[in-house]
């Protein structure tokens, strides 16, 4: 007989009836087994894996794609147009000193210091004062940044030695040398 027979109607008898739900659990069951046994990348394909870029020497998805930039000059653009992912030139931390800078949790602007902050408020107030007495203004500024440091220096001595001071006495009268209240 030939592979396709010919099949008598009568005589023909239908497949056993199928149990949909049972499948459909069943290969769910396969599929989410199957799942949790792939990677993050392999279940995520459309992403791609994750590298350690030779270029930019940072870690991303194989899907982006780096440029090497040659620098001309220091005042010159790149050669090529295309930057390197979240790199922007003299923008920002890694675009002005450098991907391999790694300097975390550093601001890029950092706020200035209380003493300096002192030191050019007191140079304000002074320069006023000074600014008849010098031929430029830019004398005149220097000349009154320097009084202001004096000042402040100045300030600074008295109140170490103050504190200094203090605490002989204070060591003092927890040692028993002096009474207390007879300073």
């Amino acid at each position: 007989m030939s592979e396709y027979e010919k099949l008598d109607v009568n005589t023909f008898s239908s497949p056993a009836p199928l149990d949909i739900k049972a499948e459909v659990a069943k290969a769910i069951q396969e599929f989410e087994e199957e799942h949790r046994a792939k990677s993050f990348s392999k279940r995520n394909p459309a992403l791609g894996k994750m590298i350690k870029c030779q270029i930019c020497n940072r870690r991303h998805r194989a899907n982006v794609v780096c440029f090497q930039q040659f620098a001309l000059d220091k005042n010159k653009i790149p050669r090529t147009g295309a930057n390197i992912p979240g790199q922007y030139p003299h923008q920002t931390r890694r675009g002005a000193l450098g991907v391999m800078n790694n300097t975390k949790g550093k601001r890029v602007l950092a706020h200035h210091s209380h003493k300096l902050l002192q030191l050019v408020q007191l140079t304000k107030d002074m320069f006023p004062a000074e600014q008849p007495f010098w031929k430029t203004p830019e004398e005149a500024m220097r000349r009154a940044r320097i009084l202001a440091g004096r000042i402040l220096r100045k300030k600074a001595r008295q109140e170490a030695n103050f504190r200094r001071r203090q605490q002989h006495i204070s060591r003092h009268i927890n040692r028993g040398l002096l009474a207390p209240g007879t300073r």
